[in-house]
Formats: C-alpha cells, structure tokens, sequence
C-alpha cells in the first residue's frame, strides 16, 4: 500500500511538471494561447465537478493536481489582466473553472472539516477566487459569464462561510492551517466581488448581489473586526479587500448605499479605519 501510495505521488507530481512545461515550454517554444490554455487547465478541474453525482471524491494525489492547475489558472489570469483581448480569451473556460472551484469551497461536518481533503478544497478555492478577481478586472464578457454562472452566489457563500466560522467558534477547535485557509478564501472572494462590481455596466451584478449580500459583506467584517488578532497583517488585508468590495457596490447604485447602511457597513467601515491606522 505504501509502495503504491508512492507510485502515485510520483505520477501526480509528473503530471504537475508536464502541465506546467505545457503552459510554460522552453527551449524557445511558443507558449499556448489563453483560449487554449484555459481549456488544457480545464480538463484536469471540470471532468469530475460535471460528473452526475455532484460531488468530488477525488483521491490525495489527483487532488495534488487539480490543486497544481488552479495555481496556474491564478497566475496566468494575473499575467493576463492588463490585456483585455487575452483575459476575455482565457477566460472563456477560465471564468468556469474558478467559479466551480470556489462552490466547491465548503466546509465539512464538524469532524472533519480541516482534514486534507477539506483544507486542499478551501485553498483551490482562495487561487480560483484570485483569479477570477483578474479575470473579471477589467473585462465585461468575463463578469457577464459570471454572472451566468452562478460565480456572484459562489463568492457570497464563501464570505459568508468565513462569518459563520468565526461567529459559530469553530475558529477556536480548528487547526491554524484550517483558520488561514477559510481566511484566504474570504478575502479573495471578497477581492473578486469587488472587481465584479466595478465599472459602468454593472448593475445586473449588483442586483445579483443584493441587500442580502452586501449585509454578509459587512457581517464577515465585523466578525473579523472582533477577533482577538484584529490588529494583526492578516486582518488588515481582510479589511481591505472587504472595502473594496463595498466602494464598488456603492458607487452609482443608490440601492447598494440604502443596503449597505441598513446593514451597519458605515459604522464598520469607520470601525476598520480606527483599529488599521491605529495598529
């Protein structure tokens, strides 16, 4: 069993290196393109998110390489962010891939919810959440496909994930990897929410998200606010990007601003600034 425990973790770690020689080729070889780059990194996450059951079972090394693939998809969204021709390109399968990653984010029963298999699926999460961030940056087909997809219900659920954790105590029994993993995922979504909503034609989104959105928004802010470790790096990257989020829900949108108030977003806002600058 050992023995072919081994095997296998070769065989994964094989196969992370020929994905990345595949993105990444030498020897003056040309690289794919992103249309076609997004699809290779699609093939190793979709097939079995798609599959009948629903569910992902997926055994520790082909985890390692699912995993491995959404660390490229994050870093090739971020290389191609500042081009809108290729970032729409990537993410026709891009914007796909991210947003199933990011549902499949959840945490387990209370036994389990920080074993191997429930942490990897948290930080394949958090690299789907960031590059959907760059993904949707800038470019309008790339928010309209996330819409379309369910992506804005996908980066609610993983902010309000973060609240129930800390507000449920569950951040006291869990290991620090399982804290920082719920986290990550919750800021960059919190990040993706927030490129989601800038720009002119966004409306259809901010709908989306809601007054029920932007109060978990501001619930998960608060939780963290709370926290015993609220002055600490962490959290004042935490209260950034949740920020963030709220500035571009708020800009031109009267109905964000009545949501956002009525859920106490100003107080907490001004909460933030008094711990960060202080801090």
């Amino acid at each position: 069993a050992v023995a072919a425990a081994g095997g296998l973790a070769a065989v994964a770690n094989e196969a992370c290196g020929a994905l990345t020689r595949l993105l990444r080729p030498s020897c003056g070889r040309e690289p794919p393109c992103p249309g076609d780059a997004s699809a290779l990194l699609a093939t190793v996450w979709l097939p079995t998110i798609d599959a009948a059951s629903g569910g992902d079972e997926a055994s520790g090394p082909v985890r390692a390489v699912r995993g491995h693939s959404l660390r490229l998809l994050r870093a090739e969204a971020a290389r191609l962010e500042s081009s809108h021709a290729a970032a729409v390109a990537f993410g026709r399968s891009g914007v796909r891939v991210s947003v199933h990653a990011i549902a499949a984010a959840r945490l387990g029963p209370e036994a389990s919810f920080c074993d191997a298999a429930g942490l990897e699926a948290l930080r394949m999460g958090a690299d789907a959440a960031a590059a959907l961030a760059d993904l949707v940056a800038g470019a309008g087909a790339n928010k309209a496909a996330a819409l379309s997809l369910s992506g804005v219900e996908a980066l609610l659920a993983a902010v309000e994930q973060h609240e129930a954790f800390v507000v449920g105590r569950r951040r006291a029994r869990a290991g620090e990897g399982a804290e920082r993993a719920v986290e990550e995922l919750c800021v960059q979504a919190s990040r993706a929410l927030g490129n989601l909503c800038y720009g002119w034609d966004v409306d259809d989104v901010k709908a989306a998200v809601g007054p029920h959105g932007a109060a978990v928004v501001v619930a998960a802010m608060r939780a963290r606010l709370a926290a015993s470790d609220c002055r600490c790096d962490r959290a004042a990257k935490f209260y950034r990007w949740g920020a963030h989020a709220l500035r571009n829900l708020v800009v031109r949108s009267v109905p964000m601003q009545d949501a956002i108030g009525a859920a106490g977003g100003a107080s907490v806002l001004l909460q933030g600034l008094a711990v960060h600058c202080a801090s």
